[in-house]
Protein backbone atom coordinates (compact mmCIF):
# COMPACT_ATOMS: atom_id res chain seq x y z
CA UNK A 1 0.00 0.00 0.00
CA UNK A 2 2.81 2.21 0.29
CA UNK A 3 3.01 2.75 -3.71
CA UNK A 4 -0.50 2.67 -3.54
CA UNK A 5 -0.14 5.10 -0.88
CA UNK A 6 2.39 7.25 -3.14
CA UNK A 7 0.37 7.13 -6.15
CA UNK A 8 -2.46 8.63 -4.26
CA UNK A 9 -0.67 11.46 -2.67
CA UNK A 10 1.14 11.97 -5.60
CA UNK A 11 -2.50 12.44 -8.09
CA UNK A 12 -3.67 14.63 -5.25
CA UNK A 13 -0.70 16.60 -5.03
CA UNK A 14 -0.64 16.85 -8.97
CA UNK A 15 -4.26 17.59 -9.11
CA UNK A 16 -4.30 20.50 -6.91
CA UNK A 17 -1.36 21.54 -8.59
CA UNK A 18 -3.30 21.62 -11.98
CA UNK A 19 -5.98 23.34 -10.11
CA UNK A 20 -4.32 25.82 -8.82
CA UNK A 21 -2.28 26.25 -12.50
CA UNK A 22 -6.40 26.60 -14.25
CA UNK A 23 -7.24 28.94 -11.35
CA UNK A 24 -4.21 31.26 -12.60
CA UNK A 25 -4.86 30.75 -15.98
CA UNK A 26 -8.63 31.50 -15.98
CA UNK A 27 -7.82 34.49 -14.00
CA UNK A 28 -5.25 35.94 -16.51
CA UNK A 29 -7.34 35.50 -19.29
CA UNK A 30 -10.69 36.08 -17.89
CA UNK A 31 -11.87 39.19 -19.81
CA UNK A 32 -12.53 41.73 -17.07
CA UNK A 33 -8.50 41.35 -16.43
CA UNK A 34 -7.59 41.44 -20.21
CA UNK A 35 -9.85 44.35 -20.30
CA UNK A 36 -8.33 46.04 -17.32
CA UNK A 37 -4.87 45.40 -18.05
CA UNK A 38 -5.74 47.03 -21.47
CA UNK A 39 -7.05 49.73 -19.94
CA UNK A 40 -3.90 50.39 -17.85
CA UNK A 41 -1.53 50.30 -21.00
CA UNK A 42 -4.07 52.64 -23.63
CA UNK A 43 -4.44 55.14 -20.34
CA UNK A 44 -0.60 54.70 -20.29
CA UNK A 45 0.03 55.87 -23.83
CA UNK A 46 -2.89 58.35 -23.92
CA UNK A 47 -0.37 60.75 -21.06
CA UNK A 48 2.48 59.85 -22.84
CA UNK A 49 0.74 61.02 -26.28
CA UNK A 50 -0.31 63.98 -24.32
CA UNK A 51 3.21 65.19 -22.81
CA UNK A 52 5.04 64.38 -26.34
CA UNK A 53 2.02 66.52 -27.61
CA UNK A 54 2.43 69.39 -25.17
CA UNK A 55 6.39 69.50 -25.72
CA UNK A 56 5.79 69.50 -29.68
CA UNK A 57 3.25 72.12 -29.46
CA UNK A 58 5.51 74.14 -27.26
CA UNK A 59 8.65 73.82 -29.45
CA UNK A 60 6.66 75.04 -32.22
CA UNK A 61 5.11 78.14 -30.49
CA UNK A 62 8.82 78.95 -29.52
CA UNK A 63 9.94 78.43 -33.66
CA UNK A 64 6.76 80.39 -34.35
CA UNK A 65 8.22 83.31 -32.31
CA UNK A 66 11.91 82.82 -33.62
CA UNK A 67 10.30 82.95 -37.14
CA UNK A 68 7.75 85.85 -36.54
CA UNK A 69 11.29 87.63 -35.05
CA UNK A 70 13.20 86.76 -38.51
CA UNK A 71 10.16 87.83 -40.66
CA UNK A 72 10.10 91.67 -38.41
CA UNK A 73 14.45 92.07 -38.95
CA UNK A 74 13.59 91.38 -42.51
CA UNK A 75 11.37 93.32 -42.85
CA UNK A 76 12.63 96.02 -40.98
CA UNK A 77 16.06 95.28 -43.69
CA UNK A 78 13.56 95.50 -46.82
CA UNK A 79 12.48 98.94 -45.92
CA UNK A 80 16.36 99.90 -45.43
CA UNK A 81 16.96 98.54 -48.32
CA UNK A 82 14.07 100.39 -49.98
CA UNK A 83 15.03 103.86 -48.91
CA UNK A 84 19.05 103.21 -49.90
CA UNK A 85 17.76 101.99 -53.59
CA UNK A 86 15.23 105.18 -53.94
CA UNK A 87 17.75 107.45 -52.80
CA UNK A 88 20.82 105.77 -54.99
CA UNK A 89 17.78 106.12 -57.80
CA UNK A 90 16.98 109.85 -57.33
CA UNK A 91 20.78 110.17 -57.28
CA UNK A 92 21.16 108.45 -60.88
CA UNK A 93 18.24 110.40 -62.31
CA UNK A 94 19.48 113.60 -61.23
CA UNK A 95 23.28 112.59 -62.49
CA UNK A 96 21.31 111.68 -65.91
CA UNK A 97 19.08 114.64 -65.91
CA UNK A 98 22.44 116.73 -65.57
CA UNK A 99 24.36 114.63 -67.98
CA UNK A 100 21.55 115.02 -71.00
CA UNK A 101 21.46 119.03 -70.45
CA UNK A 102 24.75 119.37 -70.36
CA UNK A 103 24.97 117.38 -73.55
CA UNK A 104 21.67 119.36 -74.66
CA UNK A 105 23.66 122.48 -74.01
CA UNK A 106 26.87 121.25 -75.67
CA UNK A 107 24.53 120.43 -79.28
CA UNK A 108 22.59 123.58 -78.81
CA UNK A 109 26.42 125.22 -78.32
CA UNK A 110 27.78 123.70 -81.30
CA UNK A 111 24.55 124.40 -83.70
CA UNK A 112 24.98 127.69 -82.68
CA UNK A 113 28.44 128.02 -83.78
CA UNK A 114 27.89 126.33 -86.56
CA UNK A 115 25.28 128.91 -87.84
CA UNK A 116 27.51 131.64 -86.64
CA UNK A 117 30.26 130.31 -88.82
CA UNK A 118 28.13 130.08 -92.13
CA UNK A 119 26.27 133.60 -91.40
CA UNK A 120 29.53 135.19 -91.14
CA UNK A 121 31.37 133.36 -93.81
CA UNK A 122 27.81 133.12 -95.80
CA UNK A 123 25.63 136.18 -95.37
CA UNK A 124 27.09 137.88 -98.02
CA UNK A 125 26.50 134.64 -100.22
CA UNK A 126 23.30 134.47 -98.87
CA UNK A 127 22.20 138.54 -99.60
CA UNK A 128 23.15 137.63 -103.36
CA UNK A 129 21.05 134.80 -103.64
CA UNK A 130 18.01 137.17 -101.54
CA UNK A 131 18.41 139.72 -104.51
CA UNK A 132 19.08 136.95 -107.13
CA UNK A 133 15.63 135.54 -106.11
CA UNK A 134 14.19 138.83 -105.82
CA UNK A 135 15.03 139.90 -109.11
CA UNK A 136 13.58 136.66 -110.63
CA UNK A 137 10.55 137.41 -109.29
CA UNK A 138 9.87 135.18 -106.13
CA UNK A 139 7.76 136.67 -103.57
CA UNK A 140 9.87 137.23 -99.77
CA UNK A 141 8.18 134.43 -98.02
CA UNK A 142 9.43 131.67 -100.83
CA UNK A 143 12.63 133.18 -100.62
CA UNK A 144 12.70 132.74 -96.76
CA UNK A 145 11.69 129.32 -96.40
CA UNK A 146 14.69 128.48 -99.79
CA UNK A 147 17.56 130.35 -97.89
CA UNK A 148 16.73 129.40 -94.24
CA UNK A 149 16.43 133.11 -93.08
CA UNK A 150 12.81 135.37 -92.23
CA UNK A 151 10.39 137.23 -93.87
CA UNK A 152 11.42 140.39 -92.41
CA UNK A 153 15.02 139.84 -93.01
CA UNK A 154 14.24 139.22 -97.06
CA UNK A 155 12.68 142.77 -97.26
CA UNK A 156 15.15 144.33 -95.41
CA UNK A 157 17.57 142.98 -98.07
CA UNK A 158 15.77 143.82 -101.19
CA UNK A 159 14.78 147.48 -99.61
CA UNK A 160 18.20 148.20 -98.80
CA UNK A 161 19.45 146.97 -102.29
CA UNK A 162 16.58 148.98 -103.77
CA UNK A 163 18.38 152.25 -102.19
CA UNK A 164 21.70 151.74 -103.89
CA UNK A 165 22.12 153.18 -107.09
Amino acid sequence: MSWFSVLLVSLLVTAAAVALLIRRIERRIEPSAVLNQIRGEVDELIVEFNQTTERNIGLLEERIVRLNRLIESADRRVAVLRRELDAHESGTRVYSDIVQQAAVQRRQEHEQQQADKQNEGGSEDRRAQIIDLYEKGIAPNIIAARVGTTVGEVELIVSMRRRKP
